[in-house]
């Protein structure tokens, strides 16, 4: 899932010769991440994932699902809004880009969160059910000094 738009897809399919299928932006978060191997730990995914993610320029938030390990959920907030909620009694995650629609959704009880700015967040399936903070890790985008300095 991807919301907003990515301003360089033409240049970094071009410059990392990658194919090209769909024709639409955000094929390109897509094809960066294809090239990580998601059998490593969590930490060592988005290790590997952030310095590609850190070429994405423009304003987006995405969700993306990689079917060799479909029970993490990786989610990045760029310059886009994007809200979760946690609902226990369904064992889920739910996202939107508005704060309100998960309020009128699922009633005052539940307190949706912004997700952070620039922090990949990855979510596992096995690991919702505990307390606390659902996202099995994270990590910041961009390093302090890159990231005030843009």
């Amino acid at each position: 899932m991807h919301n907003g738009h990515i301003n360089n897809d033409d240049e970094l399919f071009a410059r990392f010769n990658y194919p090209r299928n769909a024709h639409v932006d955000s094929e390109i978060i897509f094809r960066m991440l294809e090239r990580a191997s998601p059998e490593t730990s969590e930490a060592q995914y988005l290790g590997a994932i952030r310095p590609s993610l850190q070429l994405l320029d423009g304003e987006f938030a995405f969700l993306a699902c990689d079917l060799r390990r479909p029970e993490r959920l990786l989610v990045l907030k760029h310059e886009n809004p994007l809200y979760y909620l946690y609902k226990r009694d369904w064992n889920a995650v739910i996202f939107s880009s508005r704060y309100i629609f998960l309020r009128k959704a699922f009633g005052n009880g539940l307190t949706p969160e912004m997700v952070p700015h620039d922090r990949l967040l990855l979510f596992e399936a096995a690991a919702l059910s505990q307390e606390g903070n659902p996202p099995a890790v994270s990590l910041q985008l961009y390093e302090a000094e890159k990231q005030y300095g843009k």
